[in-house]
């Protein structure tokens, strides 16, 4: 969870984002990871809407979900408001296929 204000001048922006991550163990090296994710930013001029869903499998050393590091395919599929269509040029929805890695030093 964040909330977080900004002043950028003449324009005062609320901006507040929350997500959940729950991942289900396969087996010791393999984890099923899902994802959903909220942000919203409100100002005088307009209010947008942000929602994420990701479904993802994780290769990992073992099977804690603070193991690193990890290889993840995902698929996440994204929406948003209208007041955001502009910035995605008219589209209201956008899906993204990968991989990616992760490690903590």
């Amino acid at each position: 969870l964040t909330f977080e204000q900004r002043n950028t001048g003449d324009l005062e922006s609320n901006w507040l984002s929350f997500g959940v991550r729950p991942m289900y163990v396969i087996n010791k090296n393999l984890r099923w990871v899902n994802q959903l994710g909220y942000s919203r930013v409100e100002n005088q001029l307009k209010t947008n809407i942000l929602t994420r869903a990701t479904t993802a499998l994780e290769i990992a050393p073992n099977e804690s979900i603070w193991a690193r590091p990890v290889i993840r395919l995902f698929l996440s599929e994204t929406t948003w408001n209208k007041s955001n269509q502009s910035d995605f040029g008219g589209k209201r929805n956008s899906h993204s296929l990968g991989a990616q890695g992760e490690a903590w030093f």
